[in-house]
């Protein structure tokens, strides 16, 4: 099937990615299984939640995040890419707030834009405990982690520059990062994700499966490759928690701060029908 779409469609990948998951969800329900167990099994029982910090103000994300603590979150992924020296601000205002013992990871979305400012960032930040910095400069500058991962001690992550094979190849050719961000709405969904996490291991970079904010039924995708995989060891599928409306009820899952999955077959996702019509603005009937 992704040969054919291929073929037929360059790029589109979320599009992609919907018949994708559409296929493994009834394949597994067929089968009487869990999507985890098509690709490979369940090898974790457990996530972290990473709670992500929306780009504000120090003081305002300082306040945020000390808030969170309270409701139990332990880890959070702080949205910076203003310019070095605010940001820097921002972490320091996070750091203070919530203590040594809680984990930062900093996604710059490519905001420092070169290796020169991203490493002017990390002087200022070496005392800071930082998890790990995720594509700090423009998506296409490979070489650019390249040199930023040579001098830094942090771990590095790429996102924004991970979209499919060929990024990947580069990534392990050149070393060019120690963890990357696989979503898979950006690369077309479960059967390539599973391709770029095998890729990574052999490569030794350990993976995280990201959000691009979907519901219950893309995220539960993402949670299904995840649990799946030895080299994935990390997750950030918040989606869920940030809708208002959700079309399914993954959220049951979701207990601070871990994420467990169920054991039902295909996704384990149930779907709210009324939910979907309310926010259904177009129907087509394919025969």
């Amino acid at each position: 099937i992704h040969d054919l779409l291929n073929r037929l469609v360059k790029d589109a990948p979320a599009a992609k990615a919907a018949i994708d998951i559409a296929c493994h969800d009834v394949t597994a329900k067929k089968l009487g299984v869990p999507v985890y167990q098509l690709i490979g099994g369940r090898y974790h029982d457990k996530f972290r939640i990473t709670h992500v910090l929306s780009i504000a103000e120090p003081e305002e994300m300082a306040r945020v995040a000390a808030l969170k603590v309270e409701e139990g979150y332990n880890s959070f992924k702080m949205k910076v890419g203003r310019d070095v020296a605010s940001d820097v601000a921002r972490i320091h205002a996070v750091r203070k707030a919530v203590g040594n013992s809680v984990a930062i990871r900093v996604d710059v979305n490519q905001g420092w834009q070169n290796s020169a400012n991203t490493l002017q960032a990390l002087t200022a930040l070496q005392h800071m405990q930082i998890d790990w910095l995720e594509q700090p400069v423009v998506a296409n500058d490979i070489d650019a982690m390249v040199e930023i991962k040579s001098k830094t001690t942090v771990p590095v992550m790429i996102d924004e520059g991970l979209c499919g094979i060929r990024d990947m190849r580069e990534i392990v050719a050149k070393r060019a990062a120690d963890k990357v961000n696989i979503k898979l709405m950006k690369c077309g969904g479960i059967y390539p994700a599973v391709k770029l996490a095998a890729m990574a291991e052999m490569a030794g970079i350990e993976c995280q499966i990201g959000s691009m904010l979907e519901s219950s039924i893309g995220s539960a995708a993402g949670f299904h490759v995840a649990f799946s995989k030895k080299i994935i060891t990390s997750v950030e599928l918040t989606g869920p928690l940030k809708f208002s409306q959700d079309i399914g009820d993954l959220k049951n899952c979701y207990h601070i701060p871990f994420i467990e999955l169920n054991v039902k077959a295909g996704l384990g996702v149930e779907i709210n029908e009324d939910v979907l019509a309310q926010l259904t603005s177009r129907k087509v009937v394919v025969c």
